[in-house]
């Protein structure tokens, strides 16, 4: 299967897409991540691509969702993960 990607530079993602490039060069911004319960595996491959000194911060769902038991997870420069859903909660792999 083809890895469907998708440029980010706002806190816009396109959900049908299952790969995400940050670059954050024009400023901070947080994704919301999808419903995790939704179902298990649900899987997106990310990456951040800038170097700059803005952020990039990856939240879930709900308050009580989780990624790696965190409320939020940065992602830094040259990051490169996979994100999977289990139960409730994200995971990066």
């Amino acid at each position: 299967m083809a890895l469907s990607m998708q440029l980010v530079t706002s806190s816009t993602i396109d959900y049908n897409n299952n790969g995400f490039l940050f670059d954050c060069t024009s400023g901070s911004f947080t994704i919301t991540l999808p419903d995790a319960s939704v179902g298990n595996g649900i899987n997106y491959q990310m990456k951040r691509i800038d170097n700059s000194a803005n952020t990039v911060t990856l939240q879930g769902y709900t308050s009580s969702q989780k990624i790696d038991n965190t409320v939020t997870r940065l992602v830094r420069f040259s990051d490169a993960f996979l994100l999977v859903s289990y139960g409730s909660n994200w995971y990066r792999m």
